[in-house]
């Protein structure tokens, strides 16, 4: 990744591997012997880290501000945080049988039309124009239903929107800055930067009815905007069904000082639930100073979902030291809300 008004480094668009949640952590090479071991499979270290909860944002406040207003308030750089150590003793996740696979036939569905979503000026100039242009945009979507009426929620680089099933509006473009209680990227009447936000994800969990944002954060410097030793992953929690609602924010501390060729950052989060947790998946690469030079494989944190929905979230558990011949892992998602037992 370099920084999104850079363009991405192609190395960050690494073959992604589809996994069922803490189920897998290394695949098998083809043509090894059968028992031979796969060089990507490593042991894996396993840590509790802290989860900081930073408030709360009610998205129909901030939504009905003016659109200066929208951009304004918070940290222009978060705190630096230390890596909690501390193993703690987990039970390894069960083999899982293969997935079987049934064929589907395609439909196709002309009576289905789209809608236009958030645009590059969209983006560019919520929040009073205190934005970036941004590129790719990096799109989160999630669909959800709150008092029988279907929402579905937009986010890319760097602005959310609201909109209802027929693609009508239920709120401007809010930046992702505002949303997630940070200062903006770039005051452009202060001239001074905020953290750099990117990565935007978002998913609705059909259990328990709530809606979940996260992003990837980088300290900059107020004056030059120069990259500083600070990298966040953010999450977002509705306390209810609505979208329009208010959210528990948290933030989990992503800098690594002590794998090679670190300081390091969690690029491109990625997002899943099950029955219980909520799991995020970043790949980790240097931050300082050679930013995005060395890749050290995914990086996987395992949240308790209902203590995220409470406001109670304490700690995360960590898993690294995976595996390095893949950018990312996608943890699994089950829109129907049917999970494995």
């Amino acid at each position: 990744m370099r920084r999104r008004w850079l363009r991405y480094s192609p190395a960050v668009f690494a073959l992604g591997v589809t996994v069922s949640v803490l189920s897998v952590v290394g695949t098998s090479n083809a043509s090894s012997a059968p028992n031979a071991p796969h060089p990507s499979v490593h042991k894996p270290t396993v840590t509790q880290e802290p989860i900081t909860r930073n408030g709360s944002v009610t998205l129909n406040q901030l939504a009905a501000a003016p659109a200066s207003a929208r951009g304004q308030g918070g940290p222009e750089l978060a705190p630096t945080h230390e890596l909690a150590k501390g193993e703690v003793g987990l039970t390894p996740a069960a083999k899982l049988p293969p997935p079987t696979a049934t064929p589907t036939r395609v439909v196709v569905n002309l009576a289905r039309q789209g809608f236009s979503g958030l645009d590059h000026a969209d983006q560019r100039l919520a929040g009073g124009g205190n934005q970036f242009s941004l590129e790719p945009p990096d799109q989160g979507l999630c669909v959800g239903v709150s008092a029988g009426t279907k929402h579905v929620v937009e986010s890319v680089n760097d602005a959310l929107q609201v909109f209802d099933a027929q693609g009508n509006l239920e709120t401007p473009p809010v930046t992702l800055s505002a949303f997630f209680g940070l200062a903006p990227t770039f005051n452009r009447t202060t001239n001074r930067f905020g953290p750099f936000v990117s990565d935007p994800k978002c998913y609705f969990d059909p259990g328990t009815k709530r809606w979940f944002h996260t992003a990837l954060i980088l300290g900059q410097d107020p004056k030059t905007g120069a990259l500083t030793q600070h990298a966040f992953t953010v999450l977002a929690v509705s306390q209810s069904s609505d979208p329009l609602g208010t959210y528990f924010l948290y933030r989990i501390n992503a800098l690594d000082l002590n794998h090679p060729n670190c300081p390091c950052f969690g690029d491109q989060p990625l997002i899943g639930a099950d029955a219980n947790g909520f799991y995020v998946s970043t790949a980790e690469y240097e931050l300082l100073p050679d930013f995005g030079a060395h890749f050290n494989g995914p990086q996987l944190y395992a949240l308790n979902k209902q203590a995220l929905e409470a406001g109670t979230a304490g700690r995360v558990i960590h898993y690294a030291n995976l595996t390095t011949q893949s950018g990312t892992l996608q943890p699994a998602t089950s829109p129907g809300g049917q999970y494995a037992t």
